[in-house]
């Protein structure tokens, strides 16, 4: 008989943790998604700013080209018109 009663004890009590395991875990989860939320907010805003910034870099590159082009057609101009002395 004793041993029943521990056991059902036991039992009862098993059950009364794993309701409140359950009711933590609700509430982690609850407090945790508006901070999951929150990071992928940020990782989206940090995507954005990546894109923005390799945009920008591509711009730049194609802005030194676009120069060196006109500096080397400058350069070709004096030289041909004698203005400025061929470097070889």
């Amino acid at each position: 008989m004793n041993e029943e009663l521990l056991k059902a004890i036991s039992e009862m009590m098993d059950e009364k943790l794993t309701n409140t395991q359950k009711e933590i875990h609700k509430e982690i989860k609850a407090i945790i998604k508006p901070i999951k939320d929150q990071l992928e907010n940020l990782d989206l805003k940090v995507d954005t700013l990546q894109l923005s910034v390799k945009k920008s870099e591509l711009a730049v590159r194609k802005e030194i080209n676009s120069l060196n082009d006109e500096v080397d057609t400058l350069i070709a101009v004096l030289e041909a018109k004698n203005i400025l002395k061929k470097v070889e």
